[in-house]
């Protein structure tokens, strides 16, 4: 049994048993555990001098990087708890999330910046610190020892429209990677760091080697084609990987020979392809495969399930049973003193258990209920069942919320935003699936007058993270009802597909070539109907996993070298510029102009005002050339490309514009 650590006492029993072991590793930086440990205390000398202590939480506002895991270090060290908040959500969501940490600094790189009144720590200077000069320490004093203490928030959609801050303790921590018993975590061993960090997976991702003795080797191109990520796989040598559902069917579809030199592979977040399972395990038989489940308010992971022959032979996959320091019980929904049933709503508790959410004791107490036994359980609001073997397979949902390529929406979240634009008098939401099984959002609005969609779009983008924007909007005049009254959301899925067949696009495709490139956009689209070759590809439901499928289908079936970055620009600016541009462009693909206009950090091609700029736009201090050639792929693969859709007065990115080597 395991002493009752905190994340930095086990942390520290892994630097004094290897020092000298690598810890981190980037293309650009390597670190041993010792280095690391010394950054971390650098930067927690420069955090206990801002008024940093325990009971304190502290946003992170950087990238995917090795500044990043020394700054959750240092912050930790301090005896506070980190946030880290995600960089590209709009600038009121920022806010909201920073509002309950009552924060008067943060951890921010020299990307980024935190809004006025925020004193900004920039963890570059203590890393830097700590590689010329081994001797340079910061020996900030060690904070008590207190599993229960707060260690981090991570912040989930909410449906009233507020982002929900978990706040989840150091001994939930420990519990997920310490003694686990759901997959090999030992010294040496070289782990995928390839997730959002405001996405709860990075919590197994960091944690899992550096409280083992592992190394953290920090995939760090924010979107990475799918070639990129099985380049990144091959060449890394690693061992261990966390992939959402969605991704781990398009790398299998696309290269499953990547993944063959992995140790173990663990999947989960959304229901599960066996088809795409099947596939894998013949092409990778020597990967232990894992398939796991579990929300954020109990840490990473509640269940999982080493998958084998028998269950492919099956129509589902288990979500597998309770890992170590976790209860799991079935209950008939909303009756949590019964003992257990065999089919009902999944209670999750134990160890992982989360401490509730931040500022929302109203909230947390609905969630987080106490039986008459006195135990604590969380309300996951998942339906299951339990077979004879004792297994737990996923069934549904009692509720609307879902899990779209890994990222939990609360449809009623978006709906409420959408309802509130100026202009909408009437809205709703739906979860819309295509054929190869991939979730989208689709909008529907009735406006109370004349409404412009990109005005809509730009509303939406700036007051919603880019996942939950609808990849698709409807403009309805009235909303079908029902006997009763209420929208008929039955009728509204049948207008998704009248909508699919009416839509239509005269720039017809002018060569074999072009009819073969419209066809493989087509195939990928959930909305594709009529797609032409100055269609927007954001607008008839294209999102970042689209992006990347599609970059692998233009260089597989044309030769054309086109990144996902660049396909999520395709037809921005058509509705204003329905005109073909008089020349094409021969050899290898170019970045349209209005791609010289994008966001420095998002990639996106329109200029922000002052007033909807997010809140780590620091105005750019590079020379314009080095600008252009980084804006098309500054975006998270985890997260959709959902900027406002502004027409770019300098032409469009339509399809005609792509062409093969």
């Amino acid at each position: 049994m395991s002493p009752p650590y905190t994340i930095l006492s086990r942390f520290e029993e892994i630097v004094d048993q290897f020092p000298d072991a690598q810890a981190i590793e980037t293309d650009a930086v390597s670190l041993t555990y010792r280095q690391l440990s010394n950054a971390s205390g650098l930067l927690a000398s420069e955090l206990i001098d801002a008024g940093v202590g325990p009971g304190c939480f502290v946003p992170l506002l950087t990238n995917r990087s090795a500044e990043f895991i020394v700054g959750i270090l240092g912050v930790l060290r301090c005896g506070a708890a980190y946030a880290p908040i995600d960089r590209d959500s709009p600038a009121p969501r920022q806010e909201a999330m920073l509002r309950p940490l009552n924060a008067s600094c943060g951890v921010v790189n020299r990307k980024y910046e935190l809004p006025k009144g925020y004193r900004a720590i920039d963890p570059g200077g203590a890393l830097e610190r700590a590689v010329s000069d081994p001797d340079a320490t910061g020996q900030p004093p060690r904070p008590a020892a207190d599993p229960e203490a707060p260690a981090y928030v991570m912040y989930t959609s909410g449906s009233t429209g507020e982002p929900k801050g978990v706040v989840v303790p150091h001994r939930a921590v420990v519990r997920l990677v310490v003694d686990a018993n759901f997959a090999e975590m030992s010294p040496g061993m070289r782990w995928a760091v390839a997730s959002a960090i405001a996405f709860d997976a990075s919590t197994l991702e960091i944690w899992g080697p550096l409280l083992n003795g592992g190394t953290c080797v920090i995939q760090e191109n924010p979107f990475p084609a799918l070639d990129d990520l099985a380049r990144y796989l091959r060449d890394k040598r690693i061992d261990s990987y966390f992939i959402t559902t969605a991704l781990f069917n398009s790398l299998v579809d696309h290269d499953c020979a990547a993944l063959g030199n992995l140790k173990q592979l663990t999947t989960g977040g959304e229901r599960e392809s066996v088809k795409h399972f099947r596939d894998f395990a013949h092409a990778c038989p020597n990967v232990r495969l894992i398939h796991c489940y579990g929300p954020t308010e109990n840490t990473t992971f509640s269940l999982c399930h080493d998958v084998s022959e028998a269950d492919l032979a099956s129509d589902r996959i288990p979500i597998g049973t309770s890992i170590r320091g976790t209860t799991a019980k079935i209950t008939p929904p909303g009756d949590f003193d019964n003992p257990g049933t065999q089919e009902g709503e999944l209670l999750v508790g134990g160890e992982g258990l989360a401490l509730g959410y931040l500022g929302r004791k109203d909230l947390t107490d609905e969630r987080f209920i106490t039986d008459r036994t006195g135990t604590r359980w969380y309300r996951t609001g998942d339906l299951v069942s339990r077979s004879p073997s004792d297994t737990i397979t996923y069934q549904g949902r009692i509720d609307r919320q879902v899990k779209i390529r890994g990222h939990r929406v609360e449809p009623e979240e978006v709906e409420n935003t959408l309802f509130n634009c100026p202009g909408v008098r009437q809205a709703a939401v739906l979860v819309a699936e295509t054929e190869i099984a991939d979730r989208y959002l689709v909008g529907f609005y009735s406006p109370a007058g004349a409404l412009d969609e990109g005005e809509l779009r730009e509303f939406l983008s700036s007051h919603l993270p880019r996942n939950m924007v609808p990849n698709v909007l409807i403009e309805l005049n009235e909303m079908p009802r029902s006997a009763t009254g209420k929208i008929d959301r039955n009728a509204l899925r049948e207008t998704i597909a009248i909508r699919a067949e009416a839509h239509s696009d005269t720039s017809a495709p002018r060569n074999a070539t072009e009819e073969r490139l419209l066809d493989l956009v087509r195939r990928r689209l959930p909305v594709a109907g009529q797609f032409g070759m100055v269609s927007n590809f954001c607008h008839l439901g294209g999102h970042s996993l689209l992006a990347m499928r599609l970059s692998a289908d233009l260089y597989d079936s044309l030769g054309a070298r086109v990144s996902p970055a660049e396909i999520l620009t395709l037809g921005r600016g058509s509705d204003r510029h329905a005109k073909r541009p008089s020349r094409t462009r021969r050899a290898h693909p170019v970045r349209s102009r209005s791609a010289r206009r994008t966001d420095p950090q998002t990639g996106d091609p329109r200029e922000r005002t002052r007033s909807d700029r997010p809140l780590h736009a620091r105005p750019s201090g590079v020379d314009r050339p080095t600008r252009d050639r980084v804006a098309s792929s500054q975006t998270d693969l985890e997260h959709d490309h959902r900027k406002p859709q502004r027409a770019a007065d300098e032409g469009a990115a339509g399809l005609d514009r792509i062409h093969p080597v």
